[in-house]
């Protein structure tokens, strides 16, 4: 779908929608980020170390903020310790809970990670000043956060 000025008539919420959600799938990062950070297919590794990166966590909470089963998290938790990224930590005040929390080496590829992530599309380059000030303004006013 094409949206411009000449349109005959506005665009509904629903085609730009779409077009929206189209253009989100065309940027895709899953394979790039496989092929940088080696870790495999699934997208759980790298969610569960940027949750972890934010904050240490159990097991229960990674398993409940992937929505994955509590073994999948076991499994994912176990390949990050083997690749040296996370280490399990006993909490202080309750020696039977343990936490997740990053290495060095987990902080090492998390900065790998976001070299791919947070690198805006090549498109954003044909944007002009005002053509972003006014799509931040949009996305502010979608998610109710101040414009930057």
């Amino acid at each position: 779908m094409v949206f411009n000025d000449d349109a005959p008539s506005p665009p509904t919420a629903s085609a730009v929608w779409a077009a929206l959600q189209s253009y989100m799938r065309a940027q895709d990062r899953h394979r790039e980020l496989r092929e940088t950070v080696g870790l495999g297919r699934g997208n759980g590794r790298v969610g569960a170390l940027l949750l972890i990166e934010q904050s240490a966590r159990t097991l229960a909470e990674l398993a409940q903020l992937l929505d994955i089963e509590p073994s999948h998290a076991t499994i994912i938790v176990n390949t990050l310790e083997e690749r040296g990224y996370v280490q399990r930590s006993p909490d202080p005040d309750d020696r039977r809970k343990k936490y997740v929390v990053l290495t060095d080496g987990g902080r090492h590829v998390l900065r790998r990670v976001h070299a791919v992530i947070d690198r805006p599309p090549i498109e954003f380059e044909r944007l002009t000043p005002d053509d972003l000030a006014t799509f931040g303004r949009l996305l502010a006013k979608l998610t109710n956060a101040p414009a930057e």
